[in-house]
């Protein structure tokens, strides 16, 4: 049986194009890409000072689209496979600059109440490392494009997903994110002896952490339910809060 035999069909109306783009088609790669462009290019120049170096940015995406598309079995929608390479290219550049400007306030992880010289571009490349180790590829995903966004109506859109989905696995990424932070790197959020004086504020007071809670943070229990729960609820307290 051939490649092409073997390959699942596509759920998407754009299959034949898909195909053809997979097979060289330069025709059917230019309509298959040219429609996510603009979007692609505003989430990139929302985290870039500079509009060519997003449109770039943009252009590369593409690249390793007709790269990866062969390859691509239709495990899931199109445009939300393309939306999760335009996640892990913005990591890797991230990780690569080696850049100590600030960034503009409103970008991500951006907090009115925070400190500027928290959000710098190092913090942002180490914050971005602990979540790809404390999240699933899907919740990495959204939370990149919901700090961009703002909505999540509007990432449904752009990852072709259901609203609630959206939601949840935001949800799900960022009381990861914050277990994992506050249990291997609490430098990142102010500080292990301030997030512990956090917690020792917050036990046994309403809304704060019930003894269970609180002695799974203390204990270290790390990654069950109740250790995330203790950090969700200690991390709405601290300096830079997710």
């Amino acid at each position: 049986m051939s490649s092409d035999e073997s390959r699942p069909t596509i759920d998407d109306p754009r299959a034949s194009l898909i195909q053809k783009a997979a097979g060289g088609d330069r025709d059917a790669q230019e309509r298959l890409l040219e429609p996510l462009r603009p979007a692609l290019d505003r989430f990139f120049a929302g985290r870039m000072r500079d509009r060519d170096e997003a449109e770039s940015t943009t252009q590369q995406v593409f690249f390793e689209v007709l790269r990866q598309l062969p390859a691509f079995r239709g495990e899931c929608p199109f445009d939300r496979w393309v939306w999760r390479i335009a996640a892990n290219l913005l990591i890797r550049q991230y990780r690569r600059k080696d850049r100590t400007t600030e960034l503009e306030p409103d970008q991500d992880f951006a907090d009115e109440t925070q400190e500027p010289s928290v959000m710098t571009a190092e913090w942002l490349k180490a914050m971005l490392a602990a979540a790809k180790e404390a999240c699933t590829q899907a919740e990495l995903t959204v939370m990149l494009l919901y700090y961009q966004t703002g909505s999540f109506d509007e990432v449904a859109e752009l990852a072709d997903e259901n609203p609630a989905t959206v939601r949840s696995r935001f949800l799900r990424g960022r009381s990861s994110l914050l277990a994992y932070l506050i249990r291997f790197q609490p430098d990142l959020v102010g500080g292990i002896e301030h997030v512990a004086s956090v917690a020792k504020r917050l036990r046994g007071v309403e809304d704060g952490l019930d003894e269970e809670e609180f002695q799974a943070f203390a204990n270290g229990s790390y990654p069950s339910k109740l250790h995330r729960s203790a950090c969700v609820k200690i991390a709405r307290h601290l300096a830079s809060p997710i």
